[in-house]
């Protein structure tokens, strides 16, 4: 007989131990399903998030970034099918004030620090570095906080860019803004970082970049072009190079790049600003400076820029430079002027030239022409002077000396001369001047008339202190000029004894002395004769001018009576003289 108590225990303990078990693995099965269904969901945008899984109950820990991004992975999780309830034992970041982020370049590799605010950000911020700047070794002490800037992307991104420039050194991000710092690579990254750094604006709040060191010689070009100024090379800074387009002035092309290692016994900026300066003198040409010397060429614009560009030349020049080579062609003007212009105490020059030899010859004619009249040269020199011009000048001035006061203006091949002259000698002198030195292809016009005689007009006639007042004057002003051991006058001073015998005119009735001296060279005897011939000559001079013979009287004083030491070649010019002298 079978004992039913023998087959329905074990069977039941055996169902019940079989059921159990597989409500045990059940459970196992879904809180590792849940829990690897809520990792794969947080995985994407919320790494930080840690699971724990209870049964169908998950419990989410971690440091969030955010409030926002706690409550985001709590819903992400607690849509998830099956799971029953969601326990939030998360807590946040620490708060960083400033908020800091970092990456310095160096030989070493590029090191991050600071903060980022996830793990995933900071896993993008390494990741764009380091395709940014592929091969080089990245360090990451970047720890996690919140407080980052809404621009903190933008702000890094612009750093990393600016990385690959870089020789050395880095950007901070600090805040809101940006920092940068090192040392260029090239000229060419300088200029980049610049432009990049004026376009950030105030994204960027220090740039203390400095600017490669170039090996090459430093050098500073300006180029004179039909369309305008074109400036390259070397400048030291950026306000430098902004100084120096402003004087190149509107139109200028600015290719100047920003570098160091100018040269160190040359102020830079005043060398620089020299050559921007020569150059806008230029109708073309090119001023250069390699090292510390200023090489110059091309044509200078007109008159008076070929006068600036000589006297800069000329002297010392700006900044410590010296001069290297130098060609500088004369401008060429249309029409070609030259003015000639005399009062009673000054002769002024104005116009062009086209040499300075022909300056200096002018100069010398003047003062045996005119002798110590005041003298104001402001003539420049240029190209362009019409054929015989140089001939035509010198004799034009010696016609001058004819006139009290008047004017020669020579406008390219056209002369016009006005003013009064003395006396009908000095008036037939003018008009063959002009008929005849004149040379074809010239027009010569005339505006010169007599001055009042002073026998019919009797204000002009002086006292006899008036007289002996103009007589003086007339001696210090200028001295009778003779051929070398001679009594024959030279035409030089044909203007002056124009003016001794209009002055001796207007002392009616005054007897006047014709006083000959000459120097100490040779014997006494012999310049004794040469004083008395001298001043005969001088008279007759005179008298043939409209002097009465009767009130003329010729002595000659030979050496006897210096005013001057004959030591000197000055002193015996100044003995060689002729006075007039009142005596009554």
């Amino acid at each position: 007989m079978w004992n039913w108590k023998d087959w329905l225990w074990p069977g039941f303990v055996t169902v019940a131990a079989v059921g159990i078990g597989a409500l045990w693995f059940e459970t196992d099965t879904v809180e590792a399903d849940l829990a690897g269904r809520a990792r794969d969901v947080l995985a994407s945008g919320q790494p930080f998030a840690k699971v724990i899984a209870d049964g169908r109950d998950l419990t989410l820990e971690g440091s969030a970034p955010s409030e926002n991004a706690q409550a985001k992975a709590v819903a992400l999780v607690g849509e998830l099918r099956g799971v029953r309830i969601v326990t939030n034992n998360m807590g946040l970041l620490p708060i960083e004030e400033p908020y800091k982020f970092s990456a310095v370049k160096s030989d070493a590799g590029i090191m991050l620090s600071g903060f980022a605010p996830g793990v995933l950000a900071r896993e993008k911020l390494k990741s764009s570095i380091g395709a940014a700047l592929p091969g080089i070794a990245v360090t990451d002490t970047v720890g996690l906080a919140r407080g980052a800037p809404e621009n903190l992307n933008e702000l890094v991104a612009f750093g990393v860019k600016q990385l690959g420039r870089l020789g050395q050194g880095g950007f901070e991000v600090v805040g809101s803004s940006l920092t940068l710092s090192g040392s260029a690579l090239s000229v060419t990254d300088y200029d980049a970082l610049v432009s990049d750094v004026d376009a950030a604006g105030e994204m960027v709040s220090e740039f203390n970049v400095e600017p490669p060191l170039v090996d090459a010689p430093y050098v500073f070009q300006v180029d004179q072009q039909p369309s305008g100024l074109v400036l390259s090379g070397y400048a030291s800074s950026v306000e430098q190079r902004a100084k120096l387009a402003d004087a190149a002035g509107d139109g200028a092309h600015n290719q100047i790049m920003i570098a160091s290692g100018s040269p160190p016994a040359l102020d830079w900026e005043l060398a620089t600003m020299a050559a921007v300066n020569a150059a806008n003198q230029l109708a073309g040409g090119t001023v250069l400076i390699e090292g510390d010397t200023l090489n110059m060429s091309g044509d200078a614009k007109d008159g008076a820029a070929f006068k600036l560009l000589q006297e800069l030349i000329s002297g010392p020049l700006p900044g410590g430079l010296k001069l290297g080579t130098t060609d500088i062609g004369l401008p060429t003007v249309d029409p070609f002027e030259w003015r000639a212009s005399l009062t009673d105490d000054e002769l002024r020059f104005d116009g062009y030239l086209p040499s300075e030899e022909l300056r200096a010859q002018l100069l010398s004619q003047a003062n045996a022409n005119f002798g110590h009249v005041k003298i104001y040269d402001n003539v420049t020199l240029a190209n362009g002077a019409p054929e015989s011009f140089e001939m035509l000048v010198k004799n034009a001035l010696h016609a001058l000396s004819r006139v009290d006061s008047g004017e020669i203006v020579l406008a390219g091949t056209e002369l016009t001369f006005t003013g009064e002259v003395f006396g009908a000698a000095g008036q037939a002198a003018i008009s063959t001047f002009l008929e005849s030195v004149v040379p074809a292809g010239y027009t010569g016009n005339s505006k010169v008339q007599l001055k009042p005689d002073p026998e019919t007009n009797p204000e002009l006639r002086l006292s006899d202190t008036e007289c002996r007042t103009v007589l003086k004057a007339l001696g210090e002003r200028n001295t009778v000029l003779f051929e070398t051991g001679s009594a024959n006058i030279r035409p030089d001073s044909y203007g002056f004894l124009d003016r001794m015998a209009y002055g001796v005119r207007r002392c009616a009735g005054i007897e006047i002395e014709v006083a000959g001296h000459t120097d100490s060279d040779g014997n006494d005897e012999q310049n004794q004769l040469l004083s008395v011939s001298r001043a005969q000559s001088v008279a007759k001079y005179l008298i043939a001018s409209g002097v009465e013979d009767s009130r003329l009287s010729a002595v000659g004083y030979g050496e006897s009576q210096p005013i001057a030491d004959n030591g000197t070649d000055e002193g015996k010019t100044r003995n060689r003289r002729i006075e007039l002298l009142a005596r009554n």
